[in-house]
């Protein structure tokens, strides 16, 4: 499997947080909505941890560990 570059994972990852924001916008008592929330946040933060150990570093310093 060829691996992705660095601009199509943030790419994909900011796809995924965007939604995260629109839902959020939304009525948050439908557990639906929350569910929803909760897969986009996880595949955003999935895409996020395609890019490599020093493009991580460069964006969530010594943070990352505690988002994966």
């Amino acid at each position: 499997m060829r691996r992705r570059q660095p601009k199509q994972l943030l790419q994909e990852a900011m796809t995924h947080f965007e939604v995260v924001g629109d839902y959020g916008s939304g009525d948050l008592s439908d557990q639906k909505t929350i569910d929803a929330i909760c897969m986009r946040l996880s595949a955003g933060i999935e895409a996020l941890s395609g890019l490599g150990d020093a493009d991580r570093a460069a964006l969530f310093g010594d943070v990352w560990h505690e988002m994966w």
